[in-house]
């Protein structure tokens, strides 16, 4: 092994012990240190914990949980894609802990939180930043207002932690002929599928097409027409794949789904929790309506993206000039277009 490599190896322990470090300190009231001084709750405690625990159960008597009579006259527990029932790593933390404490699962969600680190951390190394930039977005991303805001919800932490990686491989997928970054980022948004909230997985189909375009605006001069059809095809090879891969999560999940009352929703409904143009100061400043009658929830932590971040993001789209600062300028014109709502 060459020195350069031994020290790119021995660099990447350090940054992912450095991560877990962080994690670790940002949630060090939930850790047996030597008693945990607080417990997530919410939907954390109500819908998770109970779940997972009850699939965990059931998975290891041998069945899956396509029905159970425990909510209300009885549910279809299997076709509710927030239970997760596929989800390759809560099967995995199962398979060796049996259906999991509280404290287990609590520890696999900040796990996942430095999941996201990592992958934000592949994501900006395959941007060409430094890997002091790239930790710096690492931890943006682990500790950002989404993230914190959602602690609760385990199935968005699941979903949205392989973003990143998601994103990483289909970029290498789209600038080499490797079939293999086809199958890792097909099977990347599978992950994203199965971790249990469709918002998410629309919003990494909203990811890629965009990546897809702004890599075929970048290369359409001088580039023949196979090149030119072979960047969205590639596109279309992954997502057809993720979904295959996810299909025993979606076929049962979209033939009971059609039936929800959110199969069809009004505008109004679209429009819950949106960002009116006035809350834009909510980015910034979550309390800045706080006590007041323009406070809307403390749903709009989810939307606090800081100043130092917002700042360091302009520069590097103004400093940039690529294809990578395009296609973030990009995805932030359309997501903050998404969360302003109809």
């Amino acid at each position: 092994m060459s020195r350069e490599r031994a020290l790119g190896i021995a660099g990447g322990g350090l940054v992912v012990l450095a991560l877990t470090l962080a994690a670790g300190l940002f949630f060090k009231d939930l850790l047996p240190l030597p008693q945990p001084r607080r417990y997530l709750g919410g939907d954390f405690a109500i819908l998770f914990y109970t779940a997972f625990r009850y699939v965990a159960e059931e998975v290891g008597a041998g069945q899956l949980p396509h029905w159970t009579p425990y909510v209300g006259v009885g549910y279809p527990l299997l076709a509710d894609i927030q239970t997760a029932v596929f989800y390759p790593p809560i099967r995995l933390l199962t398979l060796v802990t049996g259906p999991p404490s509280y404290l287990a699962l609590e520890l696999y969600a900040i796990a996942h939180y430095v999941l996201a680190g990592l992958g934000m951390l592949a994501l900006g190394r395959q941007a060409g930043l430094p890997l002091l930039a790239a930790s710096l977005g690492a931890v943006a991303l682990m500790f950002s207002g989404f993230f914190w805001g959602h602690v609760a919800h385990l199935g968005i932490i699941q979903a949205a932690a392989w973003l990143p990686w998601l994103l990483a491989a289909h970029a290498r997928a789209l600038v080499t002929r490797s079939p293999a970054w086809r199958i890792a980022a097909g099977g990347l948004l599978a992950l994203v599928v199965l971790g249990g909230h469709p918002q998410v997985a629309f919003y990494a189909g909203v990811a890629l097409g965009l990546s897809s375009l702004t890599v075929l605006q970048s290369r359409w001069r001088g580039a023949d027409w196979w090149t030119r059809l072979r960047i969205p095809a590639t596109t279309g090879v992954v997502v057809l794949l993720g979904l295959a891969l996810a299909a025993p999560q979606l076929l049962p999940t979209l033939r009971v789904a059609r039936s929800a009352a959110r199969w069809t929703p009004s505008t109004d409904f679209l429009a819950i929790d949106t960002l009116p143009l006035e809350q834009l100061l909510t980015l910034l400043v979550p309390f800045a309506y706080f006590a007041t009658d323009r406070f809307l929830s403390a749903d709009e932590f989810v939307l606090y993206v800081g100043t130092g971040t917002l700042l360091l993001a302009a520069a590097g789209v103004v400093l940039r000039r690529d294809v990578w600062s395009r296609y973030f300028a990009l995805l932030a014109i359309v997501g903050l277009a998404l969360a302003l709502g109809p």
